[in-house]
């Protein structure tokens, strides 16, 4: 492996690195798993959320398409991970993601259409996750010196 002179590599940084996308393949399985259990069950979120059981099952078409969308990114951060490929861009997609799902929330509670302490709680997991990706992603590097988990 050819390190570049100008720009070194910190001790600990391949460890970091190694870290960061097992953690990727972590967080790519449980996108894989939730969304899964979402298109089959989407009535879950919105009741979770404070929503009456009619407007539940009305949304489900819509609780679905996010849950198909966060399986996809999951299977492709996943797959990046367990083959070397670069994890950042997966990552960063995940996080905004989430980041889309906390303003969501945000204007549901403003709207008056979902428990507000219920989407805090929800929007401040959907936070966290925004905040980790990002943090995941920059510890990631890239994949051209990565090796396997």
């Amino acid at each position: 492996m050819k390190r570049d002179r100008l720009r070194p590599e910190a001790p600990g940084t391949g460890r970091r690195r190694r870290r960061a996308r097992a953690g990727a393949a972590a967080v790519g399985a449980l996108r894989v798993g939730l969304g899964l259990a979402l298109a089959v069950r989407p009535e879950v979120v919105p009741r979770g959320l404070g929503v009456d059981a009619v407007s539940a099952r009305r949304m489900g078409w819509a609780i679905r398409m996010c849950a198909v969308r966060d399986a996809a990114l999951g299977a492709g951060g996943l797959h990046a991970a367990l083959t070397c490929r670069d994890v950042r861009p997966w990552l960063v997609a995940q996080a905004f993601s989430d980041a889309g799902d906390a303003a969501a929330l945000g204007l549901a509670v403003r709207d008056r259409q979902a428990s507000p302490a219920r989407a805090a709680a929800f929007g401040g997991v959907a936070l966290a996750a925004f905040l980790g990706g990002l943090v995941a992603a920059r510890d990631a590097g890239s994949g051209s010196r990565a090796r396997p988990l």
